[in-house]
């Protein structure tokens, strides 16, 4: 996903301070979502959407990120996330997994 330049998006964050940006590959699974702080100073926070329908997934059902400079997961939820960088973190990159299966996904939950 790195290696090629063709396949970067710029995407929607409400703080100009912030510059967030995706690089796809055919295969959703490598999509790799890109967030950059600009004020070496200060730490930014914004309101970024993430691209559901490009990555594949439903607009109102969880996924898992793994934050790669940090080694984090997590798990999130619909379009919409708030995410703050400081001077000493002024950078994340975000591998978005693939859909959670919960309980009511399986067809005996009733």
């Amino acid at each position: 996903v790195l290696q090629h330049t063709g396949n970067l998006k710029f995407l929607d964050i409400d703080n100009d301070q912030m510059i967030y940006y995706g690089k796809f590959n055919l295969n959703p699974c490598y999509a790799l979502l890109i967030l950059v702080n600009l004020d070496p100073s200060n730490v930014q926070s914004g309101t970024l959407r993430v691209p559901l329908n490009q990555l594949g997934l439903h607009q109102k059902g969880s996924y898992q990120v793994h934050e790669l400079l940090l080694d984090r997961h997590s798990i999130w939820e619909g379009e919409t996330q708030t995410i703050t960088l400081d001077p000493q973190m002024p950078a994340g990159i975000f591998l978005v997994q693939k859909k959670i299966r919960r309980e009511i996904d399986f067809e005996y939950f009733l």
